[in-house]
């Protein structure tokens, strides 16, 4: 969906909103936009007659907003001062199952489908705002590997496979939405996408890095031992 936003400089628009996106997701999106830091403040005001909309955690498509609507925004002072004297012991503040407010926005839980495709959707989600985008994305895997054979060797893809031909098995295979993703897929979308990609291991604690340190960006998943989610 697209949302316009009418601020103190003028008017802008944002574009790929999605509904499934958090009002404090829209508010990153709109610092963004604005090409302002995330250490400042934001409010919104929708729909007509336009009204404040105060609960960061609401979903988008719940919020009453539609496409092309306009909203009223306000930016309130840098919060960095405020972040500076905070204890660290409450930097981090649980506002609902799922959601923790950090310094500087939000991190939020969202639960994907126990499928084979669920670090796919992932990766969709948090590069897209797009969960249904697993083919797509399984395609990104099967051209990466085409065009860089020698950089995905037997000794990586064999893990999966007994028989000789194994590339193309792995081909093959990866692309039916049976097929799970791992550490290979991973590291491919953090290259193709150009961001770094953090896999959190909830039981045993170990977070895996792929393009650390390459990328200005970085984005969280979690695996809970059943599926990945973000």
């Amino acid at each position: 969906m697209r949302l316009r936003i009418r601020h103190a400089n003028g008017i802008a628009t944002l574009n790929n909103v999605s509904n499934e996106q958090t009002i404090a997701e829209l508010k990153q999106q709109i610092l963004q936009t604005l090409q302002l830091s995330s250490t400042y403040g934001i409010q919104i005001s929708g729909g007509y007659p336009p009204k404040p909309i105060t609960d960061d955690t609401l979903v988008i498509q719940s919020s009453g907003l539609r496409d092309g609507d306009t909203l009223n925004v306000k930016i309130t002072e840098s919060t960095v001062q405020q972040v500076e004297t905070t204890s660290s012991e409450s930097s981090l503040k649980l506002v609902k199952e799922g959601v923790v407010q950090t310094p500087n926005g939000f991190l939020t839980l969202r639960t994907m489908e126990d499928d084979n495709s669920c670090l796919f959707r992932s990766i969709g989600y948090v590069l897209s705002r797009d969960t249904s985008i697993a083919n797509e994305l399984r395609h990104v895997i099967v051209e990466r590997i085409k065009a860089d054979p020698i950089s995905y060797p037997d000794v990586l893809l064999g893990n999966r496979f007994k028989n000789s031909s194994l590339l193309e098995k792995y081909i093959q295979w990866i692309q039916k939405p049976t097929s799970w993703g791992g550490a290979i897929e991973l590291s491919i979308f953090s290259s193709f996408f150009n961001v770094e990609i953090d896999s959190i291991d909830v039981q045993t604690g170990r977070i895996d890095k792929f393009g650390e340190g390459s990328y200005d960006e970085r984005v969280l998943i979690v695996y809970s031992g059943i599926r990945n989610d973000r």
